[in-house]
């Protein structure tokens, strides 16, 4: 089943305690993949920031647009972190544009997790286009694509294409909508709850 029409977009402060639980979940399951010695990307978002907040007792570089997360990740004395220059968008709490774009062709990632407002068979999906751009930019300088998102997101299909599904190697969700585990078979992806 897909909306009819996405949601409006929510700012990040609006955001923040929406679905704490699952966030907070998916957050845990993303840090197991996270291991010493990892380059990783962490998008902005809630979630994402809930990861960074997690994210203790491994020695990791880390990249971001969100300054929420950068500054999550400057608490972390075994964290070397990065954040990226580019046009902010506070509603979102992140940067993005072009600017962001060619800051990030500077950096190679084995992990990159990437979030999202919208998830269909058609793919990931945001609500704008500068982020979406970013985000496309990102998957194609990391080895592998995790995108956490709790259920609200799945069977949505916002504003901006960010990728197709099948260029998303794992779905990390809680409480998963039935037809989820269907839908990543058959784009490959695989699936963590």
């Amino acid at each position: 089943a897909l909306a009819l029409r996405p949601p409006a977009e929510r700012s990040f402060v609006d955001r923040l305690g929406r679905d704490a639980e699952a966030k907070t979940a998916i957050a845990r399951v993303c840090v197991d993949l996270v291991a010493d010695g990892d380059a990783i990307y962490l998008d902005s978002g809630t979630t994402t920031l809930r990861i960074a907040e997690l994210l203790t007792a491994r020695n990791v570089n880390a990249l971001t647009n969100g300054i929420a997360v950068a500054a999550a990740l400057a608490e972390k004395p075994t964290v070397r972190h990065t954040l990226l220059g580019g046009v902010l968008r506070p509603s979102a709490g992140a940067v993005a544009g072009a600017l962001a774009v060619e800051n990030l062709a500077r950096f190679t990632v084995s992990t990159a997790f990437i979030g999202a407002t919208g998830l269909t068979a058609e793919g990931i999906t945001v609500a704008d286009h500068n982020e979406a751009q970013l985000k496309a930019a990102v998957l194609g300088r990391a080895r592998r694509v995790v995108v956490p998102v709790d259920a609200s997101k799945i069977g949505i299909s916002d504003f901006a294409l960010v990728a197709p599904l099948d260029a998303v190697d794992t779905v990390v969700t809680a409480d998963a909508p039935p037809g989820l585990a269907e839908l990543c078979a058959r784009y490959g992806v695989a699936r963590h709850s």
